[in-house]
């Protein structure tokens, strides 16, 4: 199994260019206080978005491209004797 980076990044311009929109469409004069309901929705889906794809590259950086199924035992180390 291999972990793909390119949903992660894919996910992150996503979550950027919906962010850009959002921030664009709600204006920078002060004339409207608050959000519309599309403009939530969209900071909600690049909210979304931009930490799935912040988790996909912390596994990809961490855990390698290769994935291994199953679990791994233990590796104590004794301390004395």
């Amino acid at each position: 199994m291999y972990n793909s980076p390119g949903v992660p990044i894919a996910a992150l311009v996503f979550a950027l260019a919906l962010a850009a929109i959002s921030v664009i469409s709600a204006g920078f004069g002060g004339e409207q206080p608050a959000l519309s309901e599309l403009q939530i929705g969209a900071t909600a889906w690049a909210l979304t978005l931009g930490i799935f794809g912040a988790q996909g590259i912390v596994s990809i950086v961490l855990e390698g491209r290769q994935l291994v199924v199953g679990s791994i035992a233990p590796k104590l180390k004794r301390i004395g004797k």
